[in-house]
């Protein structure tokens, strides 16, 4: 329904119209062959959640990824420190 698109022999002749058509073609081709279209998701995502929370649009929890909830871990503490019994064999002082 809608669709955003760009024919890329009109735009190349747009901006650069004293070009050949073989120039115009050989450029558009190399364009559209090298196109990363990851920058027009990251872009499209971008305009998408402006365009939501304008008009008051929830995202959270919307996009199909389940939200798997870390288990709560308790801190493991070190056992607590005994005092060490000092027998006349084991006294670094020599028992004084």
């Amino acid at each position: 329904m809608y669709k955003i698109s760009v024919d890329l022999v009109s735009a190349v002749e747009d901006f650069y119209p004293g070009l050949s058509l073989k120039e115009i073609e050989t450029i558009a081709k190399d364009i559209h062959d090298s196109w990363d279209y990851s920058s027009i998701y990251d872009e499209l995502v971008e305009q998408l959640e402006v365009v939501a929370d304008n008009n008051g649009i929830n995202l959270d929890g919307k996009d199909g990824i389940e939200q798997i909830e870390k288990p709560k871990v308790s801190a493991l503490l070190d056992p607590p420190i005994r005092p060490r019994e000092y027998t006349p064999e084991n006294d670094p002082f020599g028992g004084h």
